[in-house]
């Protein structure tokens, strides 16, 4: 065995080594040694980590903590961003199909009515379909497009044509088994 020594000048080579008697040496000698412990990943585990007080104060890892939070910051703005466009396409979606429905019972085209106006002037300051706006609108595409307005009810051709008495309607089966003339 070789001869073990420490700052003090202790010589360690010649004695038995017990846990107690490490403890006892190093009690005698001022120096810090550690008594042995069954768990040595203890001792493993604090090597591995850095002091706090060490990370802090390193100007890398400041910089690298916030370049990492400010990664994870734009990710988070631009999920969000993709979100709100996905919002407002739907919202301004639902809102034209509202005003196309009003389009259809005034009996006028949509691209009439997008030809003359833009969704933003028939909305209200809500986003709700302004009725009044969309009826000016209409009014508006007619004059400007030369739309004619439909009659209201039901067009029937020759109504009021009638005659006074109708012609007789023939039954081709009573035709057919009526007794003939003779020739």
């Amino acid at each position: 065995m070789s001869d073990v020594q420490t700052d003090s000048g202790v010589d360690f080579s010649q004695r038995k080594s017990t846990p107690d008697s490490d403890v006892l040496d190093a009690e005698e000698t001022g120096a810090n040694v550690a008594a042995p412990s069954d768990d040595s990943s203890e001792v493993e585990a604090q090597d591995e980590q850095p002091d706090p007080d060490e990370q802090e104060s390193n100007p890398n890892h400041e910089a690298a903590k916030w370049r990492h939070r400010f990664r994870d910051e734009q990710t988070a703005h631009k999920d969000t961003k993709t979100a709100l466009e996905s919002a407002t396409t739907k919202v301004e979606a639902l809102q034209r199909q509202q005003v196309e429905a009003m389009l259809s019972a005034a009996h006028v085209k949509p691209a009439a009515l997008w030809a003359i106006a833009e969704l933003g002037q028939l909305l209200s300051e809500d986003g709700t379909v302004d009725v009044e706006a969309v009826q000016e609108a209409v009014g508006k595409a007619r004059e400007t497009l030369g739309i004619q307005p439909s009659g209201k009810g039901t067009f029937i051709a020759n109504l009021g044509n009638r005659p006074d008495r109708l012609p007789a309607a023939s039954n081709p089966w009573r035709d057919a088994f009526a007794p003939k003339a003779k020739r």
